[in-house]
């Protein structure tokens, strides 16, 4: 009998990154993913991260958005789902509230991924879903830090993540996270 399409695998991966979170719920069809539902919502956790720790007020629009995420993944089991955090999360010296926090919202685990991981995740998708064999290096401009991926192919060989985005430094280097006229 044909397999219908309520019949076929559904996964979702929720990216908890520096500036904002993404959800894509995604159907496995023949070896490949049909998007079901994409998502995102802008949060800047990273803008909140003054002297090394999450503002109240970045943490809220964090939860905001997580609650949302939490009803789409409505009915999903958690070997369906994979939820990671990428560097405010790994920097934030009180991310433990705010996961605490997050843990009586989404009833899925958030993984705090390393910089080496996250590098590596970014390669893998670009390496599998874009024309061109050989090498290449794969560059991430994040929120908080930036990762760059070399490799062959879909085999990585080199990779690197650095401490440095375009929220992290806009707020670190101008005033009140501006930039003005003279700079």
């Amino acid at each position: 009998a044909p397999v219908s399409e309520s019949d076929l695998p559904q996964f979702a991966a929720l990216d908890l990154v520096s500036n904002s979170f993404h959800l894509l719920i995604a159907r496995v069809d023949n070896h490949s993913l049909q998007p079901l539902v994409r998502f995102k919502q802008k949060v800047r956790l990273a803008a909140g991260l003054k002297q090394g720790k999450l503002s109240n007020k970045a943490m809220q629009r964090g939860l905001e958005a997580l609650a949302i995420c939490a009803q789409k993944l409505q009915g999903f089991r958690p070997d369906q789902v994979r939820v990671v955090a990428t560097h405010t999360l790994r920097e934030a010296e009180n991310s433990d509230i705010f996961l605490a926090k997050a843990a009586s919202i989404l009833p899925f685990p958030i993984e705090i991924i390393s910089g080496h991981e996250e590098a590596r995740l970014i390669y893998a998708g670009v390496a599998q879903t874009t024309a061109g064999e050989g090498k290449r290096l794969v560059i991430d401009i994040g929120g908080g830090s930036t990762e760059f991926a070399g490799g062959s192919d879909l085999q990585t060989q080199q990779l690197v993540s650095l401490s440095m985005g375009c929220i992290s430094y806009t707020e670190g280097y101008f005033k009140k996270g501006a930039v003005s006229a003279k700079r």
